[in-house]
């Protein structure tokens, strides 16, 4: 009896094996993300429109970028920046404050576009066309530079 047991639980549980991987999971089908989308460079342009609209939520479904999200593009950022930073002369390091968050890294680039804080002029040359996360390690390198 116990032998017949055992034979109807694994007869049970390959039934339920089988029965998951037969039928398409219709959780797991993104319809945005089933097209494949080129990699696209993170311009400054792209990231101060994009940032300024919403820090928190992906609200950008299109685009070059989908579901492009500033705090998930400003920790990335900041984990390889740190990742990769003993590799840096100490005098060209930016050295970040321990707990610091993409919110105030977004206060510490707030002007990044312009000249200062009072002028709306752009900065020349200007920056848009450059990689995003470059020009930020610049203007935080501003605010916090090793010493």
């Amino acid at each position: 009896m116990a032998k017949f047991k055992e034979t109807i639980k694994l007869s049970y549980i390959l039934f339920i094996i089988t029965a998951l991987f037969s039928f398409p999971c219709k959780t797991a089908k993104l319809n945005d993300w089933g097209r494949d989308h080129p990699r696209a460079k993170v311009t400054l342009d792209y990231w101060g429109e994009a940032c300024s609209t919403d820090m928190g939520d992906p609200v950008l479904r299109g685009g070059i970028i989908p579901y492009f999200d500033c705090q998930s593009y400003l920790y990335g950022m900041l984990d390889t920046y740190l990742s990769v930073s003993k590799f840096i002369p100490k005098n060209q390091r930016v050295c970040l404050p321990k707990n610091i968050s993409p919110w105030q890294i977004l206060q510490d680039t707030k002007y990044i576009f312009d000249v200062s804080p009072t002028d709306n002029n752009f900065r020349k040359p200007y920056n848009g066309p450059n990689t995003a996360s470059v020009e930020i390690i610049k203007e935080l390198y501003k605010k916090y530079p090793c010493k």
